[in-house]
This record gives structure tokens, C-alpha cells and sequence, in this order.
């Protein structure tokens, strides 16, 4: 394995940035180890609420772990056979095991299949059944459990980190190669430890937002993640503008954009069997990981001009919605702003976009520094997709009316 001293420091340097990102992993965690061993009217509600914090960690576009979850858990469900599945999962008598992890995956899909042939709604017509419950999903619920023994586990980190660092991965089976990370994880934990200012910073990082870390095990895979994601500069300045995370680039300017009076004709018909709830939940899980596609996305930019990747800031993760757009950049000078406002399709760009009136405001207060980033053929938040790129206010698009608001006042 290569010398990792140089990843590490510009990691510590980097640290507040990062954090600032990926700190809803400790506070899952935290969630989890509060949550766990309280007494919940359901079984439903238990799985609910001690993974509560964890969507980001086991829903994605796409990936719906937690979902299923939900659905095992669910009165007309499996929720017995849930909870022993877990049981099993987390026996404190053994560390966990390669046994334990694929009887565990195994047992989900037995619930799922015989759901599915008692006629569970969700799944009685479906062809193809997928429980989502594998190799990531099960090393979240054992590094949640064992916090100070497992590490979270995605392949596709574990492979370009193994390729980074020169660590050979030896099995293609899935189950192997969650144990061979453990491994690679423990490996560059102790490289970690060598690096005493990291250490001291993280410890008092640990103790102002009352997180836990006694084995630095999340320390460890946070920076796994943060080497591929975002320190591997050599990676980003080969991709030069954005060509491999961009399959296509198109900027537009306000004098592009043709006016096309809408042709809308209202119909006035209900609409039944429509789950609304889900369907909002997932264009949210979309939103947000097309958020997370263009935050990366400007990180590669401003390295490749050498500007400080950092610059970069979720706006709406880390100040919250409400503030009139999703990230904060600069431009090409490194210092004027830019801000962006994000919108995902998993379609094409010419699908319609909606936005909020405080989302319009704020485009036409910020007019010169103001983006819209049409992302579009969008499939997961680490796959190229297209990217429209509109220096224009709100305003100036083909905007119209959805809906109102109205404030009655009595005498």
C-alpha cells in the first residue's frame, strides 16, 4: 500500500470543509446508539426511528434499503421475521461474521418473496424483486451496532481507493470483499493514528458536536471517502472540465432562451391509486443527489483551474433550505461568488422545473451571480449525466404559475 502522509495532511487541512459535508454520518450514528434499546410501540416504529438519521446512508436514487425495511416492518408485513433477521445479525457472542451477513441477505429475500406471493401490494406484480439488502445496506446496520469493530462499506469507494493506493483486491465475490475493506480499513487506521495533530482535531471535533468515535472507525472510513471523492486531485485534473462526470455541457445565457407562450389546457379530473408521498419522497432522495452530483462536480472545476476545492459549500445541507439556492461556488477568479440552484431529472432537460417564490427572489436580488444547473439523464450521484448550465434569473425562463397563496382577514 502507498505512503498515505500526503492525503492525510491535505485531509486535515480540509477538514472543516469536509465535515461540514459528510457529518450526518456521526450523527447517525448517534441517533442509532440513543434510539436502539428504547422500547417503541411497533416494530415498524422501531426500524423507523433507530435508522432515522441514516437515509443518506440507505436511501439513494434508486437504492432504497430503508424502504424495504419499512415494508418488512409494516403490521401486514414480516416484522418478527425482521427483527430476528437482526437478531441474528448482531449476536454479541461472535464478531460478525461472513455466515451472519449472507444468511442475513438471504433472509430478506424469503420475506420478500413470500410477501410477494401473499399478495402484498407493493410487490405482487413486480417481475423482478429487489430487497436492496446487500453488501452496503448490511455493513450500515453492523457498523451501527459495532461501532468500534465494523467500517461502511461501498465497492465502488473500496475499489478506487484500492486502486489509488496500490491495495490489491483479490475476491470478485461481494460478501469476500466486504471483509477484504475490514482489512484495508484497519490498515489505514493505524497510518491515521501516526498523524497526532489529525488525532487531537478530530478528538475535540468529537467532543464539541458530543459524537463518538472511541475507535476512530467512522475517522477512517470518512477518510476513505474523502480520498476518492475529494482529495484524489490527480483524478480530478485529468477529468479537465468535467468530461468524465459531464457526458455533455451546454451553457446558455438569458439572450438564448426563446419565449413560448404556454399552450396548457386545464383538465378538471381527480386522480385515485396515486401514492403522493412516494413519489415525493423520491424526487426528493433525486434533488438531493443531483445536489450531491454538482457539489462534486464544482469541487472538480476549481481544481482544475487550482482554485481551493473547499470554496465549495452545501448550501442547502449545511445552512438549510430557505437561504434561495443550493450550493455556493466562486467563479473562474476564485473569489466572485456564484450561486446555484440545482435541478434534477432522472429524464431529459426539456422535463419541466419547479420553483419556489423565495427561490425566485433570490435570482432576480443576485441576477449577476446567479446559476441554474439543469441536470438531467441523471442515474446515480457517481455517474456521468448532462448538464445544462443557464446564467439567467428565474424570471427570465419560461415560467408559469402553479400555484397561490392567499391570506384571509376577518372584520
Amino acid at each position: 500500500m502507498k505512503d498515505l502522509s500526503s492525503y492525510i495532511q491535505t485531509y486535515y487541512k480540509g477538514w472543516n470543509g469536509i465535515s461540514d459535508l459528510e457529518s450526518y454520518k456521526w450523527e447517525a450514528f448517534k441517533h442509532f446508539k440513543e434510539n436502539y434499546a428504547k422500547d417503541f410501540d411497533t416494530i415498524n416504529d422501531w426500524a423507523r426511528n433507530i435508522f432515522g438519521k441514516a437515509d443518506n446512508l440507505l436511501t439513494s436514487f434508486r437504492y432504497l434499503p430503508f424502504d424495504v425495511l419499512l415494508d418488512f416492518s409494516k403490521p401486514n408485513g414480516k416484522p418478527h421475521e425482521l427483527k430476528t433477521l437482526f437478531n441474528d445479525l448482531w449476536r454479541k457472542d461472535t464478531p460478525p461474521t461472513k455466515e451472519r451477513v449472507c444468511s442475513f441477505i438471504e433472509g430478506a429475500k424469503t420475506i420478500m418473496q413470500t410477501m410477494a406471493e401473499e399478495g402484498y401490494s407493493d410487490w405482487k406484480e413486480r417481475k423482478n424483486l429487489n430487497t436492496y439488502q446487500d453488501a452496503h445496506a448490511v455493513s450500515v446496520y453492523l457498523s451501527m451496532f459495532y461501532p468500534n469493530d465494523f467500517y461502511i462499506y461501498k465497492y465502488s469507494i473500496f475499489k478506487d481507493f484500492a486502486q489509488i493506493v496500490d491495495f490489491p483486491i483479490k475476491s470478485s465475490d461481494a460478501i469476500e470483499r466486504l471483509f477484504e475493506y475490514q482489512e484495508l480499513c484497519n490498515l489505514v487506521k493505524e497510518e491515521l493514528k501516526k498523524d497526532a495533530d489529525l488525532i487531537e482535531h478530530y478528538k475535540n471535533w468529537l467532543r464539541k458536536n458530543n459524537y463518538e468515535d472511541q475507535n476512530l472507525n467512522l475517522l477512517t472510513q470518512d477518510f476513505i471517502y474523502a480520498v476518492v471523492v475529494y482529495l484524489n486531485s490527480d483524478s480530478y485534473r485529468k477529468i479537465k472540465g468535467n468530461k468524465e462526470r459531464v457526458s455533455k455541457l451546454i451553457e446558455i445565457t438569458a439572450a438564448d432562451i426563446v419565449f413560448t407562450p404556454s399552450q396548457k389546457q386545464h383538465a378538471y379530473k381527480g386522480v385515485k391509486g396515486v401514492d403522493y408521498q412516494k413519489i415525493s419522497r423520491q424526487n426528493e432522495d433525486l434533488g438531493v443527489a443531483g445536489e450531491l452530483w454538482v457539489v462534486n462536480s464544482e469541487r472538480e472545476r476549481l481544481i482544475s483551474l487550482n482554485i481551493d476545492p473547499n470554496n465549495v459549500k452545501h448550501a442547502s445541507k449545511e445552512i438549510g433550505d430557505g437561504c434561495g439556492y443550493d450550493i455556493l461556488s466562486v467563479e473562474n477568479d476564485g473569489k466572485t461568488p456564484r450561486y446555484i440552484e440545482v435541478k434534477t431529472t432522472s429524464g431529459s432537460s426539456s422535463q419541466p422545473i419547479f420553483f419556489s417564490d423565495n427561490e425566485m427572489r433570490f435570482s432576480v436580488d443576485n441576477k449577476d451571480h446567479y446559476y441554474l444547473y439543469r441536470v438531467s439523464n441523471f442515474k446515480s450521484a457517481d455517474a456521468p449525466a448532462v448538464l445544462t448550465i443557464v446564467k439567467a434569473s428565474l424570471d427570465e425562463l419560461n415560467a408559469e404559475p402553479v400555484s397561490y397563496r392567499a391570506k384571509i382577514s376577518y372584520k
